[in-house]
């Protein structure tokens, strides 16, 4: 059994030395189909905590799950540009109406109105212009950088679970390996104690004795390569881990810095709108004081008719005898 044993460890010792040769630590032969992350395995910070097969499912779900709200948010933002353009388009209407309505005001309180009309067409450029920023500068870009994060987060996933799922069947089979291999080494264990214990039972159990020694010799060399399989499935399991995690890890580096960016436009554009509200009603606020402040009975007073009014007086026109 000893020498069995050597031969055994011996054998594993040499098949270890091929497998380091043939498959190299670095050896990353399906990982190659993830795009390269934009910064080195030096700079991550994340590999060492979730390039494993228990971790990595983890960090997918906050990376999947960042993304579906980066998706939300842009839909939401989307909705806004609509809301925006809609507005704007509302207001040109209303203004034109309001500035059909006051167009022979003689009044300078109805000429206000026309003032309000000019302050609606103001605010709905302001609007439309809003609209279009948030668009170019917000929707687009994030909708681009969104779609192309969820291919990448997609592609990372769904060869870490494939290389995931191949290391549990080789894990999996080794297992079933070893079970199979220390039965049959247990039998032949009871046997050998038999002959051991009484030397007339060796002509009885020694065909029984020579195919187990067969079949744990078989055993062997079975839990051996699978162990063996399973190291090597384990490297490249690790190596699509890595590749993956670098992936995710510089999608969510890259969401963070465009959110930023994002966040910085949708601010300078809620700076930049106040003050522009501000100076519309500014620039016709001279026109809204001089008709909030008329004099109404004296324009009242003022009314004159196109021409002189001329009043006469009707008389009877026939003759009327008093005899």
């Amino acid at each position: 059994m000893n020498g069995r044993m050597s031969r055994l460890r011996r054998s594993l010792s040499r098949s270890v030395h091929q497998l380091n040769s043939v498959i190299p630590l670095g050896r990353q032969p399906t990982a190659n189909e993830l795009p390269e992350a934009p910064f080195t395995i030096d700079q991550s910070i994340l590999v060492e905590r979730f390039a494993s097969p228990q971790a990595f499912g983890q960090i997918s779900e906050i990376v999947t799950k960042n993304n579906d709200a980066l998706r939300e948010i842009i839909s939401i933002f989307e909705e806004k540009v609509a809301m925006d353009f809609t507005y704007a388009k509302t207001l040109h209407k209303l203004s034109a109406r309001l500035q059909k309505v006051s167009a022979d005001a003689q009044c300078e309180v109805d000429k206000g109105w026309t003032s309000v009309a000019d302050q609606f067409t103001a605010h709905a450029t302001l609007h439309s212009n809003l609209g279009s920023a948030l668009n170019d500068d917000l929707v687009q870009p994030l909708r681009s950088i969104q779609t192309t994060q969820q291919r990448t987060i997609r592609t990372a996933i769904a060869l870490a679970e494939k290389e995931t799922k191949k290391w549990r069947d080789k894990k999996e089979e080794l297992g079933k390996s070893k079970r199979s291999l220390y039965v049959v080494s247990k039998e032949l264990e009871k046997i050998e104690q038999l002959i051991d214990a009484d030397a007339n039972m060796a002509n009885k159990f020694s065909l029984r004795r020579k195919k187990l020694r067969e079949t744990v010799h078989k055993g062997e060399d079975d839990y051996l390569f699978t162990t063996i399989d399973l190291e090597g499935q384990r490297r490249i399991t690790y190596s699509v881990l890595k590749k993956a995690v670098e992936n995710v890890e510089a999608v969510e580096r890259q969401r963070l810095a465009h959110a930023q960016t994002a966040l910085g436009r949708v601010q300078r554009k809620m700076e930049q709108l106040a003050p522009n509200l501000q100076q519309m009603f500014e620039r016709y606020a001279n026109e809204l004081d001089v008709a909030v402040g008329c004099d109404a009975p004296a324009h009242i007073a003022s009314l004159q008719p196109a021409s002189t009014a001329v009043h006469n007086v009707t008389l009877v026109d026939y003759f009327v005898s008093f005899d």
